[in-house]
C-alpha cells in the first residue's frame, strides 16, 4: 500500500494504483479485476466520506456567519460541482451501460473506458455485499481517517499561529483532497496549495501566508512517503524499468476487459 502512495505521489494520473494490482496479485494471489473492483470501491467511499465533510464544514460555516456575503456563492458552487462528481459515479454504477451507449457515437475509447468502469464498480459492490459488515466498516475507516487528515491540518495551522476556524480548515482540507480523486500532476501538485490557498482567504489569510499551510503538509508528507514508500518499492525490486513494465501490463489487461465488455454490450444490443 505505501509503495502504491509514493509511486501516486511522484508520478500523475494514479499510477500507483496499477502498483497495488500488481503487488496484490504477486503477493496474495488476487487477480486484477477482483482488486481493481475493491480499489473502485474505496474510492467511491472516499469521495462520499468527503462530500459529506465538505458539507458539514459549509454549514457551520455559514451558520457561525464565518463567510463574507460575496464567497458564499463560489462556496456553494464548488460544493454543487463536488455533488455532481458523485452523482455521476452513481450514475455510471447503476446506468453505466446505457451512459456508454450514449457516449459511443462521440468517442469509441470513452464508451469502453465507461464500460469498464461501470463493470468495476459493479463488480466490487457484488463482491463487497457479500459481506454487509465489512462493507460497513470500509465506509466507516474511510471516514474516520479523511476526518484525522482534516484534523491534522487544523493542528498545523494552531502551530503555524494562525487564526482559522476549524470548519474552514475542514473545508478548504476536504475539497483540497477531492482533487487528488484525478491527479494531472505528480502528487497533484499545485491544484491542491490553490484551492486550500483560494479558501483560506475567506478566513482573511493572505495568499502567500496560506501557502505555508499545503505546502509544508506536502513536505511532511513527503519525507513520510520516502521513508516508508521507497524502501517498499525496492523492496518489490519495482524500479523505473519494472514500473514501466507494470503500467503495459495492467493496461493490456483493462484492453482486454474493454474488448469483452464491448463484444458482451453488443449481444445485449
Amino acid at each position: 500500500m505505501h509503495a502504491a502512495w509514493f509511486v501516486n505521489w511522484i508520478t500523475p494520473l494514479r499510477i500507483g494504483e496499477m502498483v497495488r494490482l500488481y503487488s496484490a496479485k504477486k503477493n496474495e494471489g488476487i487477480s486484477y479485476g477482483a482488486n481493481s473492483a475493491a480499489i473502485a470501491i474505496e474510492h467511491i467511499f472516499d469521495l462520499i466520506a468527503l462530500l459529506i465533510i465538505s458539507c458539514l464544514s459549509l454549514i457551520v460555516t455559514l451558520q457561525l456567519g464565518q463567510v463574507p456575503g460575496n464567497t458564499i456563492i463560489i462556496l456553494v458552487l464548488a460544493l454543487a460541482a463536488i455533488i455532481g462528481l458523485i452523482v455521476l459515479v452513481i450514475v455510471l454504477l447503476f446506468f453505466g451501460k446505457k451512459v456508454a451507449r450514449l457516449a459511443k457515437p462521440i468517442s469509441q475509447e470513452l464508451y469502453e473506458n465507461l464500460l469498464y468502469l461501470h463493470n468495476s464498480f459493479k463488480k466490487g459492490f457484488k463482491i463487497a455485499s457479500k459481506k454487509p459488515v465489512k462493507l460497513f466498516f470500509m465506509a466507516l475507516l474511510s471516514f474516520v481517517i479523511w476526518v484525522i487528515e482534516t484534523t491534522m491540518l487544523y493542528i498545523l495551522i494552531i502551530g503555524l499561529k494562525m487564526n482559522v476556524p476549524f470548519s474552514i480548515t475542514t473545508l478548504a482540507g476536504s475539497i483540497g483532497f477531492l482533487t487528488f480523486t484525478v491527479p494531472l500532476l505528480p502528487g497533484n501538485l499545485g491544484t491542491y496549495e490553490a484551492v486550500f490557498v483560494a479558501i483560506l482567504s475567506i478566513a482573511g489569510i493572505t495568499p502567500r501566508r496560506a501557502l505555508h499551510v499545503p505546502l509544508t503538509d506536502r513536505v511532511i508528507k513527503s519525507i513520510y512517503m520516502l521513508a516508508l514508500g521507497l524502501p517498499l518499492l525496492l523492496a518489490e525490486g519495482i524500479n523505473i524499468t519494472k514500473l514501466k513494465e507494470i503500467e503495459e501490463e495492467v493496461e493490456e489487461y483493462i484492453e482486454e476487459e474493454e474488448d469483452k465488455l464491448v463484444m458482451e454490450n453488443s449481444i445485449d444490443e
